[in-house]
C-alpha cells in the first residue's frame, strides 16, 4: 500500500466515337391491355422495393426555436417528430427532428438561457456545440450512427466560450459496430476544442439495440489545448447489450499523440465497467471517485509521447485507488509523468505503481 500526501496545489477532429446506322422501322402488334398493366405494376413493384432498400443519409440540422425567422439557437424542447430545427445556419428553413434518421444535431447561434429539454428521448448520430451556454436535460440522449464502422466523434464542442452541459443520461447505440454489424472495434469520442468546459453530468451507457456488442470498445475523452476542460460527473456503464466489461476501455487524450499532453479531465463517477484498461495519453486527470479510473490497469503515456510534455494523474479528494498503475513506457526521458494529489488531502493507492522508461515522478 502506498500513501501519497500532497499539500501543494499545482495549476498546471479519350474521345468518343459515334456511328450512324440506318433506321429500321418494324410494326408489331400491341400486347393486350392486361399484359401492359401487369408489366407496369411489375415495374412499380421493383421500384418500390428499390426505394425501400435505400439508406437515408444523415445530415446536419441546426437547433432553431424561432421557426422560419432568421437566426438559430435559443431554449426549447427537443422531441422526435417535433420542430425547433432548421436545415441551415441562416435559420430560415424550418424542419422537424426524426430519430430514425440519426442526423447530427448542431447547437449554435444565440443561446439565451440555452436550456434544451429532451422529451420522450431522442436519437442522433452526433451532437455538436458551436456556441457555449447550452444545457441538454431531462430524458435520454441516444448517440450513434445508423451505419458505419470504426471510431467516431459522438459529441464535440467546437466553438464558443463558457460551459456546455449534458445532464441527460447518454446511451451509446452505434448500429454499425455490433455483432450483427460489419465491424466491431470502435472508439466513441467526446472532444472539446474550445477554451470552455464540456461537462457531462449523466451516465454514459453502452447498450446496442441491434445486438450484443462484439470487439473492443472505448470511451475516449480528448482536448485540443492546455486550457480545455472535460468533466465527467456520471459513470460509464454497460447495458444488457453493451458487451463484456473486459472489452471496454477508457482512453484519455489521443493515442497518436497529435494532441497529447494537453487538457484537464475531471473524472468524478464510477467507471468500473471499463475493466479492460485505462490509458492516459496526455493532459492532467483529476480523480474524484475510487473507481474513476475503471477496473483495469492504468498506463500513463506511450512510446510516441512527445518530448518535454507532462502527463499527470492527481486525486481531487481523499480517494482510494486500487488500480495497478504503470508510470512510463515513453520514448523520451524529458517527459514528466506524475501520480499524486491535486489538493491538500491524503489519498491511498493500494495497487502497484510501476516505473517504466522516461522520468516518472511520484508526488
Amino acid at each position: 500500500m502506498q500513501r501519497v500526501r500532497d499539500r501543494r496545489h499545482e495549476t498546471s477532429p479519350a474521345g468518343s466515337v459515334s456511328e450512324k446506322h440506318p433506321q429500321i422501322h418494324m410494326t408489331t402488334p400491341r400486347p393486350p391491355l392486361s399484359r401492359r398493366v401487369a408489366a407496369l405494376l411489375g415495374a412499380m413493384t421493383v421500384s418500390a422495393a428499390f426505394l425501400a432498400c435505400q439508406t437515408v443519409l444523415a445530415t446536419t440540422l441546426y437547433w432553431d426555436t424561432n421557426g422560419a425567422t432568421p437566426g438559430i439557437g435559443g431554449a426549447g424542447t427537443w422531441a422526435d417528430g417535433a420542430g425547433n430545427w432548421s436545415t441551415g445556419t441562416a435559420g430560415t428553413t424550418a424542419t422537424t427532428w426524426t430519430n430514425a434518421n440519426r442526423d447530427t444535431a448542431s447547437f449554435q447561434g444565440t443561446v439565451g438561457t440555452g436550456l434544451v429539454s429532451i422529451s420522450g428521448g431522442v436519437s442522433a448520430a452526433q451532437v455538436s456545440f458551436g456556441a457555449g451556454g447550452y444545457t441538454l436535460s431531462s430524458l435520454d440522449l441516444t448517440l450513434g450512427r445508423a451505419s458505419g464502422t470504426g471510431s467516431v466523434q459522438l459529441l464535440n464542442y467546437t466553438a464558443g466560450t463558457g460551459t456546455n452541459v449534458v445532464s441527460s443520461n447518454i446511451v451509446l447505440d452505434d448500429l454499425g459496430t455490433t455483432a450483427s454489424g460489419t465491424g466491431s472495434s470502435a472508439q466513441y469520442i467526446f472532444y472539446n476544442t474550445t477554451a470552455g468546459e464540456l461537462r457531462l453530468d449523466g451516465n454514459i451507457t453502452l447498450d446496442f439495440s441491434s445486438g450484443t456488442a462484439s470487439g473492443n470498445k472505448a470511451v475516449t475523452l480528448r482536448a485540443s489545448s492546455a486550457s480545455v476542460v472535460v468533466t465527467i460527473n456520471g459513470g460509464i456503464l454497460l447495458g444488457a447489450n453493451g458487451g463484456p466489461a473486459g472489452n471496454l476501455s477508457l482512453l484519455i487524450g489521443d493515442s497518436t499523440n497529435s494532441v497529447a499532453s494537453i487538457g484537464t479531465y475531471y473524472l468524478n463517477g464510477d467507471n468500473s465497467a471499463a475493466a479492460r484498461a485505462t490509458n492516459v495519453y496526455g493532459g492532467i486527470v483529476v480523480v474524484g471517485h475510487d473507481n474513476a479510473l475503471g477496473a483495469g490497469n492504468v498506463s500513463l503515456g506511450n512510446s510516441g509521447t512527445p518530448a518535454n510534455s507532462a502527463i499527470k494523474v492527481r486525486t481531487g479528494g481523499a480517494v482510494t485507488i486500487a488500480n495497478n498503475i504503470s508510470v512510463g513506457g515513453v520514448g523520451s526521458s524529458s517527459v514528466q509523468l506524475v501520480v499524486g494529489g491535486n489538493t491538500a488531502h491524503e489519498s491511498v493507492f493500494t495497487g502497484a505503481i510501476t516505473a517504466g522508461t522516461g522520468s516518472p515522478s511520484l508526488r
